[in-house]
């Protein structure tokens, strides 16, 4: 087996391949431009047997748009099931999806003047908390039932065949975002002239998670890419049948779709909004003599580490962050901790260097050395680094 950490200008981009032919990317990093490049410069590959997006971060969600557009091979898509929630609620006509919003964002008592479009830092929490400051990391009410669907394929949806009549409201709102984010087109609406008056980069943010959103929906749509949506339930994850990508963090789930489904502005809201929560991240361990434990951005709470063999790798979660340091104590064993990462003053923290095991960067903190493509070779029972160096981040810093 052997396993490619992606030098990814941000974010991460992990791609594993079995002895059996068994290929899997997890996440493409910020760029969708770069993504299918480095891909095929670093794999021998023309595509892979599942394709997965842990959640709709751009630094994670961009390049799997950019895999999808580039023509590459996918033969299965798994994806949050917030995704698919949402776009079965997007609403038939743009004005009251975007007249919801602009509501929202009014009667939360947002201020252009002291948001503006340069501030720094994330703003994707903060921006969403604008439109639902008590959203719960839960489903919304009134989500279709799920189904006792044959257990081979309880999980496999086609979306082609699901999203067929909602493909031209994906078609009209993906192009409303792309004017207004651009400011290629004064929107009709009254209610929009508010935004042209100073770029907020609150709105921005929100719009940028809705177009990922939708755009991944329209490439897999076009493509026909069968889709398996999992329910964050880590008490009760379950893997799909003859599939060594194992879910830790949740359960795949078939809906039947019916023909006449509510389809409102902030049912869409509300689930666009929960596919960029980091602890509902879709989290993955691929079957080894050691194995692979992909992490995204989860803390990795109440998930059950059992099946894990002790020295597999496992990706840092959320680039080494302090905001999932416990995450490590959760996994307990000795690891080949591997992290992706651009720039950073802060992370990795303590938690992340202290880990038992070994440690290897895309970039590391502090060493002026340039960013590295992570390769690893199973030999045996072990992980064996090829052209590629350890961590070398400043273990004297706190992240």
């Amino acid at each position: 087996m052997k396993f490619i950490a992606l030098p990814v200008t941000q974010g991460d981009a992990f791609y594993a391949e079995r002895a059996d032919g068994f290929r899997v990317l997890v996440d493409g990093g910020r760029s969708r431009g770069a993504l299918p490049e480095l891909f095929r410069k670093y794999t021998p590959s023309r595509g892979v047997d599942i394709l997965v997006c842990t959640h709709n971060d751009a630094d994670h969600a961009e390049g799997v748009i950019g895999f999808l557009d580039s023509g590459l091979d996918c033969k299965e898509l798994w994806l949050p099931d917030t995704w698919v929630d949402a776009l079965l609620s997007l609403p038939p006509a743009v004005d009251h999806t975007f007249g919801f919003l602009e509501q929202r964002l009014r009667s939360g008592g947002l201020e252009l003047q002291r948001v503006p479009a340069e501030r720094g830092g994330d703003l994707q929490e903060e921006a969403w908390q604008v439109v639902f400051p008590q959203l719960q990391e839960e489903p919304p009410e009134g989500q279709p039932e799920e189904t006792s669907a044959v257990e081979n394929d309880a999980c496999r949806i086609l979306i082609g065949h699901m999203l067929d009549d909602i493909l031209p409201a994906i078609d009209e709102h993906l192009e409303a975002t792309r004017w207004i984010i651009t400011r290629c087109w004064k929107w009709p609406f009254a209610y929009w002239e508010w935004y042209w008056i100073r770029r907020d980069a609150f709105l921005e943010t929100i719009l940028s998670d809705v177009r990922r959103l939708l755009e991944v929906a329209k490439l897999a749509l076009n493509r026909g890419v069968p889709l398996r949506c999992f329910r964050h339930d880590p008490l009760r994850a379950a893997g799909v049948p003859g599939c060594p990508l194992i879910p830790l963090s949740g359960r795949g789930v078939k809906r039947i779709v019916p023909v006449l489904r509510r389809r409102d502005a902030e049912t869409f809201w509300r689930f666009a909004c929960l596919t960029t929560v980091n602890r509902s991240s879709l989290v993955c361990y691929l079957e080894g003599r050691p194995g692979v434990l992909f992490t995204a951005d989860s803390d990795l709470r109440d998930m059950n580490m059992q099946c894990m063999q002790e020295w597999s790798i496992a990706t840092a979660p959320h680039h080494g962050s302090r905001d999932n340091g416990d995450a490590y104590g959760r996994v307990g064993k000795p690891m080949v901790w591997v992290r992706s990462d651009g720039y950073s003053r802060v992370r990795p923290c303590r938690e992340y260097l202290e880990a038992p095991g070994r440690r290897f960067c895309t970039l590391c903190r502090g060493s002026g050395r340039s960013k590295q493509a992570i390769r690893l070779l199973l030999r045996g029972k072990r992980w064996v680094p090829l052209a590629t160096q350890p961590c070398e981040c400043n273990r004297g810093d706190k992240g």
